[in-house]
């Protein structure tokens, strides 16, 4: 896990994903929650190596969504949604 933490931090060539290398290990492990993430991850390879490679994401999206979230919490209960939407609007 400590492999694919460190290497799923910093982009890989396409060819060299190194904690996708550790099967064997993984196979052999006692784990059966490590085994099926293992097996989830083999099954996706290609999404996963993208995810990983690519230098597109949507971390953007994300952090605009959370902000609204945020807002929506903060304003549950005390006042409309003609406030809420001016609040929104006004943090975006």
């Amino acid at each position: 896990m400590i492999s694919f933490r460190i290497s799923s931090q910093w982009p890989a060539s396409e060819k060299d994903v190194g904690w996708m290398r550790g099967r064997e290990r993984v196979a052999s492990s006692d784990l059966a929650e490590l085994q099926s993430f293992a097996h989830g991850v083999e099954r996706d390879k290609a999404a996963v190596q993208a995810g990983l490679t690519w230098w597109i994401n949507n971390g953007v999206v994300e952090g605009s969504v959370t902000k609204v979230k945020l807002i929506k919490r903060q304003m549950y209960g005390r006042a409309n949604f003609a406030l809420l939407r001016q609040r929104v609007l006004h943090a975006l």
